[in-house]
């Protein structure tokens, strides 16, 4: 399965809120252009409200542990 269908599924799979499921689906994408143009440029996730961003992050990790299973576990963190 490419990234961008693991993506779709993962995004469909969600049970949150549209703000914070178009945040993670922006934070994936950031990502997928990292990778596409060989670049390592760092995402910072920011919010007002501490909650939504800890929601987008911890989504956004375990998108990132499904798609690239054979990574050590605390790369994400």
């Amino acid at each position: 399965m490419d990234i961008r269908t693991l993506k779709t599924k993962f995004l469909e799979s969600l049970d949150s809120t549209e703000v914070i499921r178009k945040a993670v689906s922006l934070a994936i994408d950031c990502m997928i252009d990292n990778h596409n143009s060989d670049e390592d440029i760092p995402l910072v996730i920011t919010s007002y409200d501490d909650f939504c961003r800890n929601q987008v992050l911890k989504y956004v990790q375990e998108f990132c542990e499904a798609a690239y299973p054979d990574t050590d576990k605390y790369y994400f963190n």
